[in-house]
């Protein structure tokens, strides 16, 4: 589990250079899964946005971390752009719609270490008959330089591969990809939407040096039953990695 206390303060504008400005600083206190150790992260951080066109946003971020992991004591600073492509009205269930995001992050550690870091991730959303939906996803994470143990992308869980434990791998660059056919099976007047979905994963993680092309993708099928009402969605599935363990997995989210 995460620990977590923050200030953050998040201000729409009404300009037409910043559409929107947010910033905070808060302490994180987890224990890496993978590692089995200690986090503990202090925190300052400050973000503009701005919608350059319908459905198009830039943003630039910068932050400072004191980082604390097992034994060893870090201080990280970075800075970063990145662009985003949304068109979906519904970000819970969205139809004909594609979300993209293109993020870069430069990482400064002490001792004069330094990484660039890129995130890409492209969804896109199919409609079906019977309202159904059909959900394909791509994840690539990537870093020119190795990365502190710390700072290695975790793999495994909802955000990767569902029938891995989330945290069973981690790596420097980190490749991912889903299909998940979503089916409502209550009335679209429904207060709260109720509907099932199957889906398939594959993805990798590895280190600085090595290929994707080498890398042998776990992958996992599975099944879940989730509910949606306005700006809350709660899911429950089962996923089985293939050759591997069966597990469930609770999620949730909200969308404002």
């Amino acid at each position: 589990g995460e620990r977590q206390a923050a200030v953050e303060v998040d201000k729409r504008l009404p300009t037409r250079r910043l559409t929107r400005m947010s910033g905070g600083a808060g302490v994180l206190q987890r224990t890496n899964p993978y590692f089995d150790e200690r986090d503990t992260r202090r925190r300052l951080w400050g973000r503009v946005e701005h919608e350059i066109a319908p459905h198009i946003r830039v943003g630039a971020t910068t932050g400072w971390q004191h980082v604390r992991f097992a034994d060893a004591v870090d201080h990280v600073a970075s800075a970063g752009a990145d662009v985003i492509l949304d068109t979906r009205l519904d970000p819970m269930l969205a139809r004909n719609a594609v979300y993209g995001r293109a993020a870069w992050e430069h990482l400064a550690f002490d001792g004069a270490r330094t990484a660039n870091r890129v995130e890409l991730e492209g969804r896109g959303y199919l409609g079906l008959p019977r309202r159904s939906i059909l959900v394909g996803r791509v994840l690539r994470h990537d870093a020119d330089a190795p990365l502190p143990a710390y700072a290695k992308s975790l793999f495994g869980g909802l955000g990767t591969v569902r029938g891995l434990r989330a945290g069973s791998g981690v790596g420097d660059s980190l490749a991912a990809t889903s299909l998940e056919l979503l089916v409502p099976v209550t009335s679209p007047l429904s207060v709260a939407l109720v509907g099932v979905s199957v889906f398939a994963d594959a993805g990798a993680a590895y280190d600085k040096g090595a290929r994707l092309a080498d890398q042998r993708f776990s992958r996992s099928v599975g099944a879940s039953v989730w509910v949606s009402a306005t700006v809350v969605r709660l899911s429950v599935a089962v996923a089985h990695a293939l050759g591997g363990s069966t597990r469930v997995l609770v999620g949730g989210g909200l969308t404002f």
